[in-house]
């Protein structure tokens, strides 16, 4: 309208100031179909964060640094054709420091579509006398591993391992099952955070988080697992793109324990005994614990082989059963007009969400007002035991509340809009 208004003052013929109008509004119009056409096609983005090393010595890792920013670079040259170190406007720079931080990225557009921005993190680490690249693809809004892979050589020389002839197998094999898993992964409420109870403290035994990256490397993609490697990198990739999403907790927190039953030194090819202990991420209740098992870990094919570990796999296979979307809430205790169900927030449940009975909606009805642990020491009807539930306000004057029975959410809108 502004353009409009001035050819109106320039011209003063009639016919011409028509067709300056009719101009004017024609560029607008193309204008504004571009700009809406180029925010239509957002382009998500990749960024390669800085090396995570565990356990390694400073000297060593200065001496292999111009190893490890060449093979950065590769790795970004696979996900990107534009590559660049990240840049912070002024604006959203929270100190120097901060800038410093984020020129340590390498981002890029994503040169394969994916519908989000992924990070991914490179991992190098060591196993008694075997040395690993680890690589995990990341799923920045939700904080959730998409896909990793890893290559192992029994060197002590690193320079072995760090060049293209191992890594860029390792690199394409990341993104052949970054884009098979994005399409494959579907919401579960079982969401899963593997840490170590003891930590190796001896360059010559290496990390364990080594092995730990190989447990979750198996359970990819049939079990969502949440990132703990490189948290702060994409705490503070999380600040640069403003995203205002959190990401939910993991409902399931697994720590292992790898040890020698002599407490030696961690070599490939010997017997070593894996334990776990099981919390649940939203009280923090500890509630199982596995006995230890001899496991065997071997190279093969470039790769670390971890015997099958059926204690942890079996439970959780169990919590998976007992969190699946699927499941109902259903009322395993009622109290006067409180009902104790079976599900909670780890199912996705809030205080105050109305549910209603299934199979009477009309006269069954209430709300959630609380939640409660493992210690009320409640079970399902199969006798699974229940590690955090909801607990339902019934409304007044309604008898028909009954154990076993199930509920659904209100499908309702409230408050209710008036007039009707």
């Amino acid at each position: 309208m502004t353009e409009i208004a001035v050819y109106r003052k320039v011209s003063t013929d009639t016919n011409h100031m028509k067709s300056l109008i009719f101009i004017a509004v024609l560029i607008k119009v193309l204008v504004g179909s571009d700009e809406a056409l180029s925010q239509s096609q957002t382009t998500n983005s990749v960024y390669v964060l800085p090396w995570v090393t565990f356990n390694e010595r400073h000297d060593k890792v200065a001496e292999l640094r111009p190893s490890l920013d060449r093979l950065r670079n590769q790795l970004a040259a696979l996900w990107t054709n534009e590559s660049k170190p990240l840049e912070v406007n002024e604006d959203d720079a929270r100190s120097i420091n901060f800038r410093r931080q984020s020129a340590k990225f390498i981002s890029g557009p994503l040169s394969t579509k994916l519908g989000m921005n992924v990070a991914i993190q490179p991992i190098w680490c060591h196993i008694g006398d075997t040395q690993v690249l680890g690589l995990q693809a990341i799923d920045i809004a939700n904080r959730r591993l998409l896909a990793t892979t890893h290559r192992a050589v029994r060197t002590p020389n690193a320079k072995i391992l760090l060049n293209q002839q191992i890594a860029q197998p390792a690199a394409e094999e990341l993104l052949r099952k970054t884009v098979e898993n994005s399409r494959k992964i579907k919401y579960q409420p079982l969401k899963l955070d593997l840490k170590l109870i003891t930590q190796s403290t001896r360059a010559d035994t290496g990390s364990f988080e080594c092995l730990n990256n190989i447990v979750i490397e198996d359970l990819l993609p049939k079990f969502n697992v949440d990132t703990s490697t490189g948290n702060e990198a994409i705490v503070h990739l999380g600040h640069i793109l403003k995203i205002k999403k959190i990401a939910s907790r993991p409902t399931r927190i697994v720590r292992l324990k790898w040890s020698t039953p002599e407490k030696k030194i961690i070599t490939i090819e010997q017997q070593i005994s894996l334990s776990a202990s099981w919390s649940e991420g939203i009280l923090g209740t500890n509630f199982s614990s596995t006995e230890p098992e001899a496991i065997k870990i071997a190279v093969n094919n470039s790769r670390l082989k971890i015997s099958q570990h059926e204690s942890i796999i079996k439970q959780l296979e169990m919590e998976a059963n007992q969190l699946k979307a699927e499941n109902t809430p259903t009322v395993i205790k009622t109290y006067g007009a409180w009902a104790y169900l079976d599900q909670g927030r780890s199912w996705g449940l809030k205080i105050n969400d109305r549910l209603v009975e299934r199979q009477n909606p009309d006269e069954v009805k209430g709300h959630v007002v609380g939640f409660y642990g493992s210690g009320l020491k409640l079970k399902t009807a199969n006798g699974t035991p229940v590690h955090e539930g909801a607990i339902i306000y019934i409304r007044k004057g309604q008898t028909g509340l009954k154990v076993g029975q199930t509920f659904l959410f209100d499908q309702k809108t409230f408050p209710t809009p008036w007039p009707p």
